[in-house]
């Protein structure tokens, strides 16, 4: 290749096949990683699907046995829930009668003394509006919580009630005291009517007669309270007849832990064996077409091993060969053919002319 320079358009037609073979080793060389590159993305694409296909799949059936032994678990909380019902139902119903039957006679005796007093009311005409904690504060007080209700009212008939009518109408200060003074008078002649009407001969002694009954009443009242309270809270549930409630939640309650210990055992199977039945199933499918890709990618790395050894020779030709003498710049098919053109022209009669002619050193 010495005489490279010296040589005419049979050197530049052998050069310009010879970077046409390099140009062409080169792209087959990028054709060759570009379906290595595919290859390894499909492998990669593969085995995530696999991966996903397995963890998907497990958490599925997981899942739908951990549904499974839930409703069946939640069915016999739902049982226990009911027998606790119907026993707390039992039980208040058994609570009631042994109250009622504990207090019975003290509920009878109010009974019969407010049939009493009623009676003692009517044939001593006083209206039987008048037998209420009430009447007896207002007309007859004489304890002290008679007269601290005593004071609220009239406070209330005298003072509240008078000022809040007169601060809702609006009018003149003379009206507003007119009324204020009407209401008070209308409270006050409302008080001496019931009074009037409950004092008389005989009257007195039926009410205050009827105020020790009431006394009796109120405590025949707490003595009942008292009673309740005191069966309410007794502990002993011997006498209410409960045994079939609790044996019916003894056996549920075995029932729920028996459940409940399958759905453990079950989940247990399944992690430690279903799961890797599952896993490996989805590998025997999935598996093969990962190794039939790897396969084809090793057969495309060797075919782009060797291309980019062909290309890299192929390169290194030109660059050694040619490029040396032409110039990197001049190591095309175009620039080649224009060298070419210049000799046919007759412009130069070797390669070397030409090239002078080309980078402007001859005109």
């Amino acid at each position: 290749m010495d005489n490279f320079l010296s040589g005419g358009i049979p050197e530049l037609e052998q050069a310009k096949a010879a970077i046409v073979r390099a140009d062409k080793l080169n792209a087959d060389m990028l054709e060759s990683e570009k379906l290595l590159k595919a290859n390894d993305k499909d492998v990669e694409a593969q085995r995530k699907f696999m991966t996903d296909k397995i963890e998907s799949s497990i958490k599925e059936r997981r899942d739908e046995l951990v549904k499974f032994h839930d409703e069946q678990i939640q069915e016999v909380r739902k049982e226990i829930k009911n027998i606790e019902k119907e026993r707390k139902a039992a039980k208040t119903k058994a609570v009631n009668s042994r109250i009622s039957g504990a207090t019975n006679q003290l509920t009878s005796d109010n009974k019969q003394i407010n049939r009493q007093i009623r009676s003692m009311f009517r044939q001593a005409k006083i209206p039987a509006c008048c037998n209420n904690a009430a009447y007896y504060s207002l007309f007859h007080p004489k304890t002290v919580k008679d007269f601290i209700i005593l004071a609220i009212c009239v406070i209330i008939a005298v003072v509240v009630i008078p000022n809040v009518v007169c601060l809702l109408i609006d009018t003149s200060t003379v009206i507003r005291v007119l009324i204020y003074a009407g209401i008070v008078l209308v409270f006050v002649a409302l008080y001496f009517a019931i009074f009037v009407l409950t004092k008389g001969k005989g009257k007195a002694s039926v009410i205050e007669k009827a105020r020790v009954m009431r006394k009796r009443i109120r405590n025949n009242k707490k003595q009942i309270k008292l009673t309740s309270d005191n069966i309410r809270s007794d502990m002993d549930e011997s006498g209410y007849d409960l045994q079939e409630f609790d044996i019916r939640l003894q056996q549920t309650n075995s029932a729920l832990a028996a459940r409940e210990n399958a759905k453990t055992a079950a989940l247990n199977e399944f992690d430690n064996v279903t799961a890797q039945s599952v896993k490996t199933e989805i590998e025997n499918e999935n598996i093969p077409v990962i190794q039939q890709l790897e396969a084809d990618g090793k057969a495309l790395k060797a075919d782009f091993l060797q291309k980019q050894e062909s290309a890299a020779n192929a390169q290194s030709e030109i660059k050694n060969t040619y490029a040396t003498y032409l110039g990197a710049k001049n190591t095309t098919p175009e620039k080649i053919d224009e060298i070419i053109t210049i000799m046919n022209e007759g412009k130069a009669q070797t390669i070397m002319q030409a090239l002078d002619i080309i980078n402007g050193e001859i005109k």
